[in-house]
This record gives C-alpha cells, sequence and structure tokens, in this order.
C-alpha cells in the first residue's frame, strides 16, 4: 500500500524573532488572546482546493506509473519474442543443413 504524506511550510507570526511589519515589535503587551485580523477567511477553504489538486496530481503521477509499468513491460515482451524468433531461426537453419549433409553422404555413398 501506497502512503503519500504532504508537509507543508508554515510561518508563525507570534514568533518572537519575525519581523513583520504587521506586527508591532513595540507593544509590550501581553495578549496573546488576540485575533489576527491579516488572516482572510478565504485563505482556509483555498486549502479544501489544494486537497483536490493534491488528489489530482496523484492520480496523474499513478497514471504515469501505469504507463511506464505498460512500456516496460512491451519491451520486455518484444525482447522475449525477438530470442524466441532468433532460436527458432537458428534451429531450422541448422535441421536444413544437416538434411543437406546427410543426403549428400547417401548420394556419395550409393554412387561410389
Amino acid at each position: 500500500m501506497l502512503f503519500i504524506v504532504r508537509v507543508d511550510s508554515c510561518s508563525d507570526d507570534n514568533d518572537d524573532d519575525d519581523d513583520d511589519d504587521d506586527v508591532d515589535d513595540d507593544d509590550d503587551d501581553d495578549d496573546d488572546d488576540d485575533d489576527d485580523d491579516d488572516v482572510d477567511d478565504d485563505d482556509v477553504d483555498d486549502d479544501d482546493d489544494d486537497d483536490d489538486e493534491d488528489e489530482d496530481d496523484d492520480s496523474a503521477n499513478l497514471v504515469q506509473v501505469v504507463v511506464e509499468a505498460i512500456a516496460t513491460v512491451e519491451v520486455v515482451v518484444a525482447v522475449v519474442v525477438t530470442v524466441v524468433v532468433v532460436v527458432v531461426v537458428v534451429v531450422v537453419v541448422v535441421v536444413v543443413v544437416v538434411v543437406v549433409v546427410v543426403v549428400v553422404v547417401v548420394v556419395v555413398v550409393v554412387v561410389a
């Protein structure tokens, strides 16, 4: 079974080392309960669209893997068929040569 894990990078706006223009560094209030007004509610809905795109990407990757597997099978079948044809041709040539040699030997013995 194939498990796909997606890791998104995200930034922490409450990080003291962050030098965002939206954060007032001179503000000494320790009020951590304030809501971040910079977050748009529509951004949250975009994550669902990203999940759909990821599923489409996963489906495309699966299709690509299947196509590559079929191409690999086609190459293997072509090689096997080529080897079988070469072996059959070699066997036929050897049989014809043996038959010709036997016929020539029989003719030489009968004539002599």
